[in-house]
C-alpha cells in the first residue's frame, strides 16, 4: 500500500486535485453538520481536514487522462 498522498495522485491534474481537497472538505464539514438541526452554526475552527477524507475523496475523483498504475503493471 503506498502511504505518500503525491504518488496516489499520479495523471491527476491540477483541476482534478483541486477536486480532491474540495472533496476531502467537503466530507470533514459533512462530519460537523448536524441533520436534526440545519440552522446550528457550525464552528469553523473545529473542522479537521483527515488523511481519511483525502482517500475518500481520491475514490470519488479519478483522474482523467493517462494510463492507471495497475494497466502499466503488468507491462513490467
Amino acid at each position: 500500500m503506498i502511504y505518500y498522498p503525491a504518488a496516489r495522485t499520479k495523471n491527476y491534474s491540477g483541476a482534478e486535485l483541486e477536486g480532491v481537497v474540495k472533496t476531502a472538505v467537503s466530507f470533514a464539514l459533512n462530519r460537523q453538520l448536524s441533520m436534526d438541526d440545519l440552522t446550528k452554526p457550525v464552528d469553523e475552527k473545529s473542522i479537521k481536514v483527515t488523511m481519511d477524507d483525502f482517500l475518500n475523496a481520491l475514490h470519488e475523483i479519478t483522474p482523467t487522462f493517462g494510463a492507471s498504475t495497475d494497466d502499466l503493471e503488468p507491462c513490467r
